[in-house]
This record gives structure tokens, sequence and C-alpha cells, in this order.
């Protein structure tokens, strides 16, 4: 019975610390759901696997639907596990698949590097948990041992919580709808989630330009923020080096670096340009018109890996003009 009480009250301390609305026990949440996700999915690949290595010892024909590179990597890999039960056994729909790998990606950020937004937080993670509670629904118990006698301890408070008479129905298809309705009871899931993702990244697209257009005092010119942008990351690549190489050979640079410029905007070229981040500002507005909740996050996630970078290098880039300032402001007022 711990079996399943693991899964259940994982999820049920999930729904503890995402109701109480702080961004640390949102992002808790978050961790713990996309681990009882990883937990339920891996049970049920469990049983498929020894299944499967049950009947080829046997030498009847197996039925197996993947290969062995697949099962190993679904063994080792959040995504592949994913992809399997998706693509393969066709146990996660298409809908789901997405919610889960994308909010995987977003518990790696929030575990591993401390970083989550707190303005799409709390939508993603009830999106996360309603997803995560009807896998535990579908998603067949192939096994569990109970004790003998009345459940004792935290047995019989488990089955008191969620109203269950008999241990012994605990893999019923209608005692776990039952729980599933006792564990999505109170969560008035946030259908604006579209709207909240949309406007997250059309305000942080437009703080970016606007940074850009601070770091050009104020201008905010649309051809000179492109030049600029497109100029900043040839030095970064190759401009300083050409500078340097001239120098050390006592050649004014000027005509090395002219050279250099037109080589590189054609091969590689700009990562970053004025028409991209627009671009991307008309993405991000059209993810509030997404016809489903998942193919919002997927966008989302898609757009927001691309200007991350380029955002966090024009923060960077303001706190280093502002303390520029400020020293010259402190320079010039001291005696």
């Amino acid at each position: 019975m711990q079996r399943i009480r693991l899964l259940y009250e994982q999820i049920e301390e999930a729904k503890r610390l995402m109701l109480s609305g702080t961004p640390t026990n949102l992002r808790l949440a978050l961790i713990l759901l996309d681990n009882a996700a990883e937990l339920v999915m891996h049970r049920e690949l469990s049983y498929r696997f020894a299944q499967d290595d049950y009947y080829a010892r046997l030498t009847e024909p197996s039925e197996r639907k993947y290969s062995d590179e697949e099962r190993r990597k679904a063994e080792q890999e959040f995504k592949p596990m994913v992809s399997l039960l998706h693509h393969k056994l066709h146990m996660i729909s298409e809908k789901q698949a997405t919610v889960l790998c994308v909010c995987h990606e977003m518990r790696r950020d929030a575990f591993h590097r401390g970083e989550m937004n707190a303005t799409i937080l709390r939508p993603v993670t009830e999106l996360l948990f309603l997803t995560v509670c009807d896998l535990a629904k579908v998603f067949p118990v192939h096994s569990y041992a109970i004790a003998g006698g009345v459940p004792s301890g935290e047995n019989a408070d488990f089955m008191a919580r969620f109203q269950l008479d008999r241990p012994d129905t605990l893999g019923d298809e209608g005692t776990k709808e039952s729980i599933y309705r006792k564990l999505i009871e109170g969560i008035a899931f946030d259908f604006s989630l579209r709207q909240t993702l949309s406007g997250d990244l059309q305000d942080r697209i437009a703080a970016i330009i606007d940074g850009l257009a601070y770091l050009n005092d104020s201008n905010s010119d649309r051809k000179i923020l492109d030049h600029n942008l497109r100029y900043t990351q040839f030095w970064r690549e190759r401009g300083a080096e050409v500078m340097k190489k001239a120098h050390e050979e006592g050649r004014a640079p000027k005509d090395d670096l002219d050279v250099a410029y037109r080589e590189w905007s054609e091969n590689p070229g700009a990562r970053y340009t004025m028409d991209k981040i627009e671009r991307w500002g008309r993405q991000a507005s059209a993810i509030a018109r997404a016809k489903h909740l998942a193919d919002a996050l997927a966008k989302y996630i898609g757009i927001e890996r691309l200007i991350a970078p380029l955002e966090e290098d024009v923060d960077d880039a303001v706190f280093d003009f502002d303390e520029h300032i400020n020293m010259l402001v402190k320079a010039y007022r001291s005696p």
C-alpha cells in the first residue's frame, strides 16, 4: 500500500505547497510534481519492460514496440521516457507530453539554477498538477501489497483522507477516479495562462528594446539600434581580435575591420537583429490566441530560450553603463 501512497501523497504535498501561493512553495511544488510524473511513468515502463523480458525468455512472440536504444534512453532520461509512452505505447497524449517536457525544463532551471519566472509560476504549476493527476488516474496499478488486518497509522490516515473503505480496491478504476476528484478539489485553474505567457514575453521583449535604446543614449532610431546590435556581436566574435592583430602589425585597423565586418555579416551573420526581435514579439503576441494550453506553453518556452541570452546581455550592459555613469558623477563631485 505504501507504493500507492507514495505517489498520491507526493501529489497531495505539491497541492498544499501550490495553494500557499508563495514563489518558494510554488517552486517546490513544481519540483515535486515533476518527480511524481517521472515516478508514475517509470513504474509503467518498468512493468512493460519486465513483461517483455519474461516473454522473451519463454521464446514466445513479443509485442515490443520499441528498440533497445529507445528502452535504454527511457530508463535513464525523462524526455525519452515521455517520448516512448507517447509515440510507441500511446499512453500519453501529445498535449500531455508537451506539458511534461516543458515543465521538466522549467523544473530543471528552478532546481539547478534557482531560476523561475514568478509571473508564470502559478498557472504553469497548476497545469502540471492537473496533468500529473490525469496520469495517476489513467495509468494502471499493476501490483501493490496490503498488510493484514485493519489499516493503521499512515495507511489509515490515507484511507480516511480519501474516504476509502477497502485497501484492496486501490487499483480499481472507480477508486482511482474518486482519488482523482479529491486531489483536484479546490483547484480553480486559471485559463488565462495563454494571455499570461504572451504578456510576459511581450513585456520582456519591450524591455530589451528599451535597454538597447538606453545604451544608445536613449536613441530609439531602429536603424541605429539594429546597426549597433549587429556590430556589438561582431566585435565580440571577431572585431576585437581583428583590431588587436592590426595594432600588433602596425596597421590602422579601420580597413581590416570593414572587410571583416562584411565577411562576418555574410557568414555566420548576426544572431540577434531588430528584425528577429520584432518577429519574436509578433510570435509572442500570437501565443494569446493559441488553441491549446500545451501549444501556448511550447511556443512560450521556444521564444523564451531564444531571447534569454540577449535579455541577460542587455541587462548586464545596462548595469555596467549605469555603474560607469555613477563613477563619472562621483569623480566630478569629488574635490
